[in-house]
């Protein structure tokens, strides 16, 4: 008998009948919720209202649909944007409830010395902090809803509901937490990774003679200083924080990426100029791209494409999430029955600004 620990996915949730599907979703609060809806609205019980004739199982199965569609539009049926991988959670995500995050930028002062064994005046170390930086806390909406014509047409039909209504404002959400990530607003003052650079440095790329660009170097043959620029970047973060932070990560725009990991040292090397610098950074673990850093140079004040290297840890630089994805109990507003979803995000801070360091026109 089916239970409802084997529904993991959206296949297995077809694979049970209606009277499995009731046993295995009882217990869902999901569930609970759109009974109680169904129980109050008058047209989705039986009898005769005016001329509208409803059916007995018409509630019933609104309800199993929508549990249906919620635990659908939940698994990944889409590629998840690169905020997630790219920018650590903040491991001190406030509340659901909260308003506004506020912050401190790292700044240390002192330094331990030698001493004797009956010294009592230890020097003194402090952690002062840059700040208090404050980001709001906003809501991103969207909707998706049933008219009680569709929801009678799928019955009799025997069909499920459309799931693409709610797998639309789950991605429309998805993307919307995307670009606050990583552009913030500014009309809401919310930062974000390309945005809220208050002490991250910022330098243009090295120039070879004439040649500044990737594509520029490797055209005229100069794949070596393309190696040069990569290793520089990551030695920059190393040395602007004395040695205490080791970048992990540099982000490209995505066609400075496929022409590094596509492009060989030399003609008689089939190795690629991104693994040779990764087979010998000893420093940077992984060169990722990130698309909307084409033509980012205008949010930091520059020109052209950028390039990042950083560490990726949320001590460094985090994003502010208290609501990733949640939907509401069903509303009825006339003949449509209405899902409400939202999330919540504060954008990226950047609390240690040493760890990381742009480089325009790429």
């Amino acid at each position: 008998m089916p239970t409802r620990a084997l529904i993991q996915s959206p296949a297995d949730v077809l694979a049970l009948d209606w009277a499995d599907l009731d046993r295995a979703l009882r217990d869902s609060s999901h569930f609970q919720a759109t009974k109680s809806y169904v129980a109050d609205h008058k047209y989705f019980k039986p009898g005769r209202h005016g001329d509208v004739a409803v059916d007995a199982d018409t509630g019933n199965f609104f309800a199993r649909q929508l549990e249906y569609v919620s635990r659908t539009i939940r698994s990944e049926l889409f590629a998840p944007k690169k905020f997630r991988s790219l920018i650590p959670f903040n491991v001190d995500q406030p509340g659901n409830a909260a308003e506004s995050y506020t912050y401190y930028q790292e700044k240390r002062a002192g330094v331990a010395k030698p001493g004797t064994s009956y010294s009592n005046q230890a020097p003194r170390v402090e952690v002062g902090t840059d700040g208090p930086f404050t980001s709001p806390i906003k809501p991103l909406t969207a909707a998706y809803g049933y008219t009680l014509q569709e929801i009678r047409a799928a019955q009799m039909a025997n069909m499920n509901l459309p799931v693409r209504k709610g797998l639309v404002v789950r991605e429309v959400i998805e993307f919307g937490l995307n670009d606050v990530a990583i552009f913030g607003d500014s009309a809401l003052k919310i930062p974000g990774f390309l945005t809220s650079l208050a002490g991250v440095p910022i330098a243009e790329v090295a120039a070879d003679g004439g040649d500044k660009t990737f594509a520029a170097k490797i055209a005229a043959g100069k794949k070596l200083a393309v190696l040069a620029d990569l290793n520089a970047w990551a030695n920059a973060v190393v040395e602007q924080s004395a040695g205490r932070i080791i970048p992990t990560t540099i982000l490209l725009p995505l066609a400075q990426f496929n022409l590094i990991s596509s492009t060989p040292m030399s003609s008689d090397n089939s190795k690629s100029i991104l693994r040779t610098f990764l087979e010998n950074s000893p420093y940077v673990r992984e060169v990722d791209w990130l698309p909307e850093l084409k033509t980012a140079g205008t949010y930091i004040g520059q020109a052209g494409d950028v390039a990042i290297c950083y560490e990726r840890a949320p001590s460094t630089v985090s994003q502010i999430v208290p609501v990733d994805y949640e939907e509401l109990p069903p509303e009825a507003r006339g003949f449509e029955t209405v899902i409400n979803s939202h999330a919540r995000t504060g954008g990226t801070n950047w609390e240690r600004p040493l760890g990381g360091k742009f480089f325009y026109g790429i």
